[in-house]
């Protein structure tokens, strides 16, 4: 993952704590090397710290990250200070004591000489659900009284927006009202609050809070105080419903659940539309033709269609000859057609459906764009001609043991569809045959890794290897293996030049990786960020040689490979750009090494992978620079929204080759992908379609709603018969505005519902209720301290599966955090357990879509969504006695609104 190369970076992260009382409410915190820990037992309060000394224009930096500091250990608290000379400014004291749900924060610098010297201070990054929705009341630096609300989201997508300058201290109550956050200066300079999470800083969405200060040689100082505890408020009381009966009543129904498949988007949307009048009512046999197209690409177009009718309609597809078939596909290069290889025509009219293009990968899209119009089994009469705005429109992948499950299902239904034409397979931990000593357990395997790489060709997806070198090289140094080849052994990150070993390794490595990839164009090589971790080169013999001179000569060794095996050679761009170029570089090109003077020397014919992951740059100086030199460019964004936008655009704007869009997902985070990492895979629904079609107008979509309907598209099943079970005599959460359940006087559109019944996506249920006053299952938790700690729901009837209509508010709960439990108590005394876990089993009524969470789950309220989802009951034959919910360890939020069971 790219990181910029800041001077001191101080990462906080979350401590937790389980009762509710004391503990829960207790600042829990360290400072080390690594950083400043700040949290309690309900949230984290802060995200990160970091401490910059640089002169006024942010040219040179004196306080660097490899500066040797001693961690002390003290009384309710630890200290960090300079161990050693440290450049121009020294770290005096950076320190944190604790007491009770109180915090103080020291920082101390002096300067040993006179030079002009700015401290940027990031005091605190406060998480965003600590303060998004959060009042506030703050004391400026000057005696002024203000006051006003955070907005729950960002206002601004493509600039960080400062909310509140020249703090002398501020006040918060959070969105939920259950806690207190009181910063305040107790010396030093005002403070500054900037929302960041819309432009995440260092790569976490965030709010800022911190300052700038001149360092003279009177030195700097700064005392902050940070309090989290309860404000006074009123909780609201449980109301219980009175004696349980021995079952709880239900309603019968036909059918619990239905099974809608919503129609595939029209994604990414085609260039040029001309509507006819009518419509092509699709038989149960479509016959076809193939004309002009290679006998390889004829089967796997005939494949396609295939696959794409019956899928979509039922239908079975066969080979007609051109004057018989339904479905004309003809590649001919013809004038009239577009003239980029992956354009097509489209002409759809009462008798049939022509697809023109120069290439069968263009003809291919066609058919994928058929896919976007069928409704109901049927095709409006209109004209297409399409054609994408980028040549290459590529995906980067980690890959590993659960690749070809996982991203082999993501290119059937994601990738292919919205005409992505290249994947980038990282594939350094793979199970090569020269690496065995380095294998790890998660590894891809040969045989797994060849047959993910025809899926992508089946597809008509090119696959081109990525394989890290120079630096990023941990994967050569696994358990300590190799270090022979390190350049530091204390620090195994990046290879020794120097050792010819290393060369015939990575020999025998490319030898195996050009037999998996026989149909690749590119090899990347990776080679960035070298020296970021360390100093480099560090062996003498690397010294005498230079840095410049060991990184070119390393770059001609992969090229002079590449290119004697009809592959063109890729690779990252940031150790050969300027920090005038990207100020966000962590290359050394401004160092005395000044890498980018090799830009001179390097070969024309290497393509450079630009990745720029902030989403507030329009103008991308490097990619300009690099595209003005005669070098070809790919830009790289990540995942935040304008990144892939705004890149999109430069790179078709200025001549670019494509667009690359990277994942940072881990590298053997495959298994939990869409669960963990859904917002990096959304980003490949942006990617594909702004690659093809940037207009705005043409990209007006909720990517993650795209992405979760295509995974899940066909996976609904229709339930059998079943019974809308009535919760009245458990329901103790009145939801009305009078109860003010959730403590921050909002419903999320529970006040335009009323008990009865209702239906949320596919599922129905009957909203629990008593009195006429809409009611909830709750149990203990933040917001309603005061419930009991489970409460049971007496069954006793038997179920194939139960449909849960349940939310939990988000406290900051992260996905897959548990917040809680279903325990399934059968009759002959069996007990199964279902775990509620955040973003997969039970969601917050202000969450995006996600993989679990989609259109056919959902009910938009206006302010809130409801969302359900089902368990499948593993004992069906068995009676169950009671379900039983129970509140989690941390006191998430959580409540049942509606219960339904499918016999």
């Amino acid at each position: 993952m790219k990181r910029k190369l800041w001077i001191l970076s101080l990462l906080i992260f979350c401590c937790c704590c389980c009762s509710w009382a004391g503990e829960a409410w207790t600042l829990r915190g360290s400072l080390d090397r690594k950083g400043l820990h700040l949290a309690n037992g309900l949230e984290t309060i802060s995200l990160g710290s970091r401490v910059i000394a640089v002169d006024p224009a942010w040219k040179h930096r004196f306080f660097l990250q490899d500066s040797p500091v001693a961690v002390t250990t003290v009384e309710n608290g630890m200290v960090i200070t300079s161990a050693g000379p440290a450049g121009d400014a020294v770290l005096e004291e950076y320190s944190l004591q604790l007491n009770g749900s109180r915090a103080l924060l020291t920082l101390r610098m002096s300067l040993p000489e006179a030079m002009p010297t700015t401290v940027e201070y990031t005091a605190m990054l406060p998480a965003p659900a600590l303060l998004a929705g959060a009042s506030y009341r703050a004391e400026l630096w000057d005696g002024r009284q203000v006051s006003g609300a955070i907005p729950e989201k960002w206002t601004d997508r493509h600039n960080p927006e400062t909310l509140l300058e020249d703090i002398r201290k501020v006040t918060f109550i959070n969105r939920y009202g259950y806690a207190r956050i009181v910063i305040e200066v107790l010396e030093g300079g005002a403070l500054r609050l900037v929302d960041r999470r819309a432009i995440p800083f260092e790569n976490q969405e965030c709010f800022w809070l911190g300052g700038e200060m001149p360092l003279t040689t009177a030195g700097l100082a700064s005392r902050i105080a940070v309090t989290y505890d309860r404000p006074e408020i009123v909780y609201a009381e449980p109301q219980p419903g009175g004696a349980l009966p021995d079952a709880l009543p239900g309603t019968a129904v036909k059918r619990v659940a239905g099974a809608s498949m919503p129609p595939f988007p029209l994604l990414p949307q085609p260039k040029e539309i001309v509507p006819g009048t009518g419509e092509l009512r699709l038989p149960e046999v479509i016959s076809m033709s193939i004309t002009g197209a290679a006998e390889a690409d004829r089967g796997r177009l005939q494949r396609a269609a295939a696959r794409l009718f019956g899928r979509e309609t039922g239908a079975t597809v066969t080979a007609a000859a051109a004057g018989e078939a339904l479905l004309k596909i003809t590649v001919a290069d013809a004038p009239a057609l577009p003239v980029s290889p992956d354009g097509y025509q489209l002409a759809i009219d009462s008798s049939g459906i022509a697809i023109d293009s120069r290439s069968a990968r263009g003809a291919f899209y066609g058919l994928q764009t058929i896919r976007g119009l069928l409704r109901d089994g049927a095709i409006a009469v209109r004209t297409i001609r399409d054609y994408p705005d980028l040549e290459f429109r590529g995906i980067h992948l980690l890959v590993d043991d659960h690749s070809l499950a996982v991203q082999g299902e993501l290119i059937e239904k994601v990738l292919a569809p919205l005409k992505i034409n290249h994947l980038v397979l990282e594939c350094e931990y793979a199970a090569w045959d020269a690496t065995k000593e380095l294998h790890r357990p998660q590894a891809i395997s040969k045989a797994d890794l060849r047959e993910l790489i025809e899926l992508a060709e089946e597809n008509f997806i090119e696959v081109s290897p990525l394989l890290q070198t120079l630096g990023h090289c941990e994967w050569l140094f696994v358990d300590g293996k190799n270090l022979d080849m390190a350049e530091d052994v204390s620090f195994p990150y990046a290879y020794n030049v120097s050792n010819p070993e290393v060369y015939e390794l990575m020999t025998a490595i490319l030898d195996e990786i050009r037999e998996m990839f026989p149909n690749a164009r590119y090899l990347h090589i990776g080679h960035d960020e070298v020296n970021i971790f360390l100093n480099f080169p560090k062996r003498p013999e690397n010294i005498a040689r230079g840095m410049a001179e060991i990184v070119y000569d390393d770059v001609m060794f992969y090229h002079r490979y590449a290119t004697g095996h009809g592959w063109r050679l890729m690779m990252w761009h940031d150790m050969f750009a300027t920090h005038q170029e990207n100020p966000d570089i962590a290359g050394a090109s401004d160092t005395p090494e000044n890498l980018s003077a090799l830009r001179d020397r390097l070969p024309k014919d290497i393509v450079f992978a630009v990745w720029r992951y902030e989403p507030e740059t329009v103008y991308f100086a490097d990619a300009a620079a690099l595209l003005q030199e005669g070098f070809e460019v790919i830009g790289c964004p990540w995942n935040a929204y304008g990144n892939i936008e705004n890149l999109a655009r430069f790179c078709r704007e200025h001549g670019a080759l494509g667009l690359l869009q990277t994942s940072w997902t881990g590298y053997f985070g495959n298994q939990k992908l869409l669960d963990s990492e859904f917002p990096q895979v959304s980003a490949y629904v942006r990617a594909a379609t702004r690659s093809w079609n940037g207009a705005d107008a043409a990209n007006g979509y909720d990517d993650n709603l795209v992405l979760g309907e295509l995974l899940r598209r066909g996976e609904a099943r229709p339930s059998g018969p079943g019974e809308w079970i009535d919760l009245g005599a458990v329901a103790n959460l009145e939801l009305t505005a009078e109860a003010n359940p959730f403590l921050n006087h909002r419903l999320y559109g529970l006040e335009q519902l009323t008990p009865g019944p209702f239906n949320v996506g596919d599922g129905s249920f009957d909203l629990a209720g008593r009195d006429g006053k809409l009611m909830a299952v709750a149990v203990r938790s933040r917001l309603h301290p005061d419930f009991p700690a489970a409460v049971s729901l007496p069954l006793n009837r038997r179920g194939k599966a139960l449909y849960f209509l349940q939310w939990s508010i988000a406290c900051g709960q992260k996905t897959l955090t548990g917040v809680g439990r279903w325990l399934v108590r059968y009759r002959d005394g069996a007990e199964v357990e279902i775990p509620l876990l955040y973003g997969k089993t039970i969601y917050d009524p202000l969450a995006p879509f996600n993989y679990r969470f989609s259109g056919s789950n959902c009910r938009e309220l206006g302010e809130g969504r409801l969302w359900f989802t089902r368990w499948d009951n593993p004992y069906p034959e068995k009676e169950i006695a009671s379900l039983t919910l129970q509140s989690g360890p941390a006191e998430y939020p959580v409540c049942l609104l509606a219960l339904s069971l499918e016999q």
